[in-house]
């Protein structure tokens, strides 16, 4: 299945991918190389991943360059630590149609330019975590509530075998909760420095609370998946920043983990075991990835580069920065909070987006008067 969703995606000899070094990028990268060599012709396949040296604890450099070796494929690495946030954000090359909230966007636009002068096709990693990462409880919940004694023994020994460790203590401590649904979510951020009017004229707080609200999908044994993939449907634009039409390059980015397919398939798998911990992905691409890569565990970087960005001497202008006069019709300005050296980074990021709106509309602004100076001089 993952051979035929990558195969539908490739379609040319100059491939190459968005390759951190976790399991799903390099299970992609590892089925196009397959692939490419069974098609027996010439190709050029090559990977990519951004990495940072100082700024962050990172070791997707060593993984990412263990799967390189092991697939025989180049890699380039592309170092984050010097980058700072809009950089590049002026430039023709990140002139969006529309806003987009990347503060810290430059290393990737730069990379998948550097990318698109050797490929054609980027393939990524896109979203094996909400399809194969799963928490075993929902399903040992379900087998207890239908009674199903054995195998929900059985069930928990494997887990305990493979994972050794007990079932999670969430389940083993609180039988009688095990009817009840996750833990909810905490409530989204919403902005207190929209403008009334602007507010009001596009019933904004009502459609927030729409899209954010806890939706009603759910699923007994699959609900991180089914929370995940309803969020991503209600992102309409979730995946514009890799389309060509929005990059301006000559790159086609696809995400064969995303494949309807695949999809339908994963989430038909029973949870336990195949999609705790990506066990079928795993199981899959046993011999093929390093030992390492493919049994490494989840593992989040030791620090957000975001928040080393928000707290650099470089970002100090970004609490004063020049608004454009049009910026008022949709921000109050004075309500915007200090957001440089911010001890709560997450909550300072979305209080920069008045920051990207404006970066977008001082571009637009450019756009139209090197458009009309085009046509003055074209009269």
């Amino acid at each position: 299945m993952l051979e035929s969703a990558v195969s539908d995606r490739l379609r040319t000899n100059r491939v190459c991918v968005e390759m951190s070094g976790g399991l799903d990028s390099t299970a992609v990268a590892a089925t196009a190389k397959q692939l490419l060599i069974r098609q027996g012709h010439a190709f050029d396949l090559s990977a990519y991943t951004v990495v940072y040296d100082r700024l962050v604890r990172d070791e997707e450099r060593m993984y990412a360059g263990m799967a390189a070796k092991k697939l025989e494929i180049p890699i380039a690495y592309f170092p984050g630590d010097e980058y700072h946030l809009y950089q590049h954000h002026d430039s023709s090359g990140m002139r969006f149609p529309e806003p987009m909230h990347e503060p810290d966007g430059a290393i990737s636009f730069d990379a998948f330019k550097s990318q698109s002068s050797r490929c054609r096709v980027m393939l990524t990693g896109w979203d094996g975590d909400a399809l194969l990462s799963e928490s075993p409880k929902p399903y040992f919940r379900q087998l207890l509530k239908q009674g199903r004694i054995m195998r929900l023994l059985t069930g928990s020994l494997h887990y305990a075998i493979s994972e050794r460790r007990l079932v999670p203590l969430g389940f083993m401590t609180r039988v009688q909760g095990a009817f009840g649904g996750e833990r909810p979510v905490s409530e989204p951020f919403y902005p207190a420095w929209l403008n009334e009017g602007f507010e009001a004229r596009l019933a904004l707080r009502a459609r927030w609370e729409q899209v954010n609200a806890v939706a009603d999908v759910t699923h007994p044994l699959r609900p991180y998946a089914f929370r995940s993939f309803a969020f991503i449907s209600r992102s309409s634009n979730f995946f514009d920043g890799y389309d060509a039409g929005v990059t301006g390059l000559p790159l086609e980015c696809r995400h064969p983990l995303l494949d309807l397919r695949l999809l339908d398939f994963c989430l038909t798998l029973p949870p336990f075991p195949w999609c705790v911990k990506k066990n079928v992905l795993r199981t899959a691409m046993h011999g093929v990835l390093p030992e390492a890569v493919r049994l490494r565990p989840k593992t989040p970087m030791d620090g957000w580069p975001g928040a080393k960005m928000l707290g650099a001497t470089q970002a100090r202008w970004i609490d004063s920065f020049d608004a454009t006069p049009v910026l008022d019709e949709y921000v109050v300005r004075g309500r915007i909070p200090k957001t440089w050296g911010s001890d709560q980074p997450e909550t300072a990021w979305n209080n920069l987006r008045p920051l990207s709106l404006n970066v977008w509309l001082r571009n637009l602004e450019m756009d139209v008067q090197e458009s009309k100076g085009e046509i003055s001089e074209y009269a």
